[in-house]
């Protein structure tokens, strides 16, 4: 069962790639042939915030810990669809603002199940 994705800031920046897999089979006379190799098409949304209170990223550290893995149910922030994703990596990196106390996160992954 999926879980939700944690109320926290909304990210500044939502970037969208749009992936089909595809199997290619060379052969001996120079040619090779293709075809798809999952039936769907899948999303990959890259999430970064420029500005992240600390407490906002304590709990996305702990749900990421928590979650590796699993499906969560996200809303696209940008137009509202939701979908099932698992992170798509296992780490945050994170730059610490002193003066404000918050936190920068260039790039976190989520791939569509």
């Amino acid at each position: 069962m999926a879980v939700n994705w944690p109320n926290i800031r909304t990210p500044s920046d939502v970037k969208e790639r749009s992936k089909k897999a595809k199997i290619s089979s060379p052969f001996e006379a120079g040619y090779s042939q293709e075809r798809s190799k999952w039936t769907r098409g899948r999303m990959v949304f890259v999430l970064s915030w420029n500005y992240l209170p600390n407490a906002d990223y304590q709990t996305l550290k702990q749900f990421l810990f928590d979650n590796v893995g699993a499906e969560i149910n996200w809303t696209n922030p940008i137009n509202g669809q939701s979908y099932t994703v698992r992170f798509g990596q296992d780490e945050i990196e994170a730059d610490y603002l002193q003066v404000p106390g918050a936190w920068i996160i260039s790039e976190l992954t989520l791939e569509e199940k």
